[in-house]
């Protein structure tokens, strides 16, 4: 509570002692030509609090009425010169603050011609504007003053203090001054203050005398801080040409004082000039800082950039608008698939397989017609030594600074692991994973299959039996063996184009493709010879093991020939177990789908 109390009574001694120090700038008997209070206000207004709004404008109103009434000017003249003033901070750091987030007259990164008018709108026309209006009808009002007089005294006093002013209050309001004199080097400041001394100078030449047309001198000195400190040097030039142009103009010295002869206008003449010197070197000092954010941006970006590429495992490429490799980055060297070699300056699609240039040619348009960012498209890659491998990409169009798309950059994943790992995963969905056979999912499918080639051939179902008596007797790990042994020896004794599947418990199916009944029978009775016709020793148990078996044509639909199959099965089972049946002729059947 008193640290604000203090900052309260410490904002109301400046505005108390600006307004104090307009006075000096009445002459003529009308409205100061100098006015410095209202700047002071909005620059607070601006970089404050927005609802401390109301407790700025009323120290800044009383401390105005204050330095009228100690000034002899009344109470009625000071209490509306207050409200004006407020009228103007309020519209002027209104519209700052609408036109651009932060109030203060800071361009952004493509806003500074934009950013520059809306300052000039804000606190040289529309705020001074209604200032005027409302002071020189008061005045005119309460006191009886020509309205037309002071309504013009006002709004050039105003626009052009806010003009000159503005900034540097800008700079103490935001701490942007004390910050960088604290940012600064021994160095620095002794450059600053060369500068400074250079601007002096140049301002002694100018306004010291009458005799050459010097004042183009100052705005080069000031253009050179400017340069140099942007948005400080621009600043504090202009408080030392202002310095000095004002005291030497008040003696009657300098072209300045050649003019109109009155004190007044020969006031608002220098302030012009100054005015144009602030309007010339402020959005240059915007200018030069936004350049250099932007080039420390740059570095930033080169620095990021350039240590995720060279530490990545993801190949970063960059081609032209036509398609040729510009850069690769080192992880196409680690991934151990090319050299730099291999892909600088050759087209992107020399190292895509031949089924897949279709889809990565189409990524790459795509990137380069319109620029944005496509999806991810896996293909096959060929490497180096020509071998191929699975990748997947993305390519993004590199823009200009006109907009147009010169080129294109793309990042390549190797995804060689997944793609044998999606590859284990479909291979699990049609295995058993007991015996390492096909499964019931992938034996339908390819009993689909030779149906729709209709190749002919048979499909055969066996059954292992008495199996549950095996597990009850000798236990399932006991069981799961004999399950093992049948498909094994399925498995070696039918050919490499014939599938051999576990349907489920102790259920197989063997499908054999182009083979006749005879064949068929044969083949399968080969199994069961091999399978039953001896006792054997399972882990610790002796185990005599048979099968029974059907076999069926493929003709029909799936669901017929399975049925088929089936019903030859449980014949063979009906019939004493340990014994191949074959199917009847297949007759159309109206039972329900298996």
């Amino acid at each position: 509570m008193i640290r604000r109390l203090l900052t309260d009574a410490a904002l109301f001694s400046v505005f108390l002692g600006l307004a104090l120090a307009v006075q000096a700038t009445r002459f003529d008997g009308g409205v100061a030509f100098v006015w410095v209070a209202t700047p002071a206000a909005i620059a607070v207004l601006l970089h404050g609090v927005q609802r401390r709004w109301p407790e700025v404008l009323a120290l800044a109103a009383s401390a105005t009425v204050l330095a009228f009434v100690l000034a002899g000017q009344g109470l009625v003249a000071g209490v509306g010169i207050a409200l004006a003033n407020a009228v103007e901070a309020i519209v002027a750091a209104a519209l700052l603050r609408r036109g651009r987030e932060g109030g203060d007259f800071a361009p952004g990164d493509d806003e500074v011609v934009g950013d520059f008018l809306v300052y000039c709108f804000a606190i040289a026309l529309v705020g001074p504007a209604l200032g005027a209006f409302c002071a020189s009808l008061w005045v005119h009002l309460a006191l009886g003053w020509s309205w037309s007089a002071i309504l013009t005294d006002y709004f050039v006093a105003h626009a052009l203090g806010n003009i000159i002013f503005i900034p540097l209050f800008s700079l103490v309001a935001s701490g942007d001054l004390a910050r960088w004199a604290r940012e600064q080097t021994g160095l620095g400041l002794f450059e600053q203050l060369g500068l400074a001394s250079i601007v002096a100078l140049c301002g002694f030449a100018a306004f010291g005398q009458d005799r050459l047309p010097l004042l183009v001198l100052p705005v080069l000195a000031t253009m050179m801080a400017t340069y140099r400190f942007d948005r400080v040097g621009a600043t504090l030039s202009v408080v030392v040409l202002a310095a000095i142009g004002s005291v030497l103009t008040i003696r009657g010295v300098g072209p300045m004082a050649l003019g109109p002869g009155k004190a007044g206008p020969t006031v608002q003449l220098l302030q012009a000039y100054l005015a144009v010197i602030v309007l010339c070197a402020q959005p240059l000092a915007r200018n030069i800082a936004q350049r250099g954010r932007l080039e420390l941006a740059l570095r930033e970006s080169r620095a990021l950039y350039r240590l995720l590429a060279e530490n990545t495992t993801e190949v970063v490429l960059k081609t032209d608008a036509d398609g040729f490799v510009t850069y690769v980055s080192p992880a196409a060297e680690r991934c151990g698939h090319w050299s730099e070699r291999d892909l600088l300056g050759h087209h992107v699609l020399e190292r895509v397989h031949a089924s897949h240039k279709g889809q990565v040619s189409a990524l790459f348009d795509a990137a380069i017609d319109g620029g944005d960012a496509a999806a991810w498209t896996e293909y096959v890659a060929l490497t180096g030594d020509g071998s191929e491998c699975w990748f997947e990409v993305q390519a993004h169009g590199l823009i200009d600074e006109h907009g147009h798309v010169y080129g294109a950059v793309a990042i390549l994943r190797d995804i060689a692991e997944r793609k044998a790992f999606e590859e284990q995963l479909f291979e699990a969905g049609l295995t058993d994973p007991l015996t390492g056979l096909s499964n019931r999912r992938a034996f339908i499918a390819m009993l689909q299959h030779h149906l729709d080639d209709q190749a002919g051939g048979c499909v055969a179902m066996f059954d292992l039996d008495h199996f549950r008596a095996i597990n009850d007797r000798h236990g399932h790990q006991v069981g799961d063996k004999v399950l093992i042994l049948f498909g094994s020896l399925a498995r070696s004794l039918v050919r490499a184009e014939d599938t051999v599947a576990r349907m489920g418990g102790e259920k197989f199916g063997i499908l054999l493709p182009r083979a006749s009944p005879d064949q068929a029978e044969m083949v399968c009775q080969r199994i069961l010879s091999s399978f039953s016709g001896t006792t054997r020793a399972i882990g610790d148990s002796i185990i005599r093991t048979t099968a029974s078996a059907g076999v069926a044509r493929l003709s029909g639909t799936a669901d017929d020939a399975m049925r088929s199959a089936d019903l030859a099965l449980y014949t063979a089972k009906a019939k004493g177990r340990d014994r191949l049946e074959m199917a009847p002729r297949l007759r159309p059947s109206q039972q329900p789908r298996w």
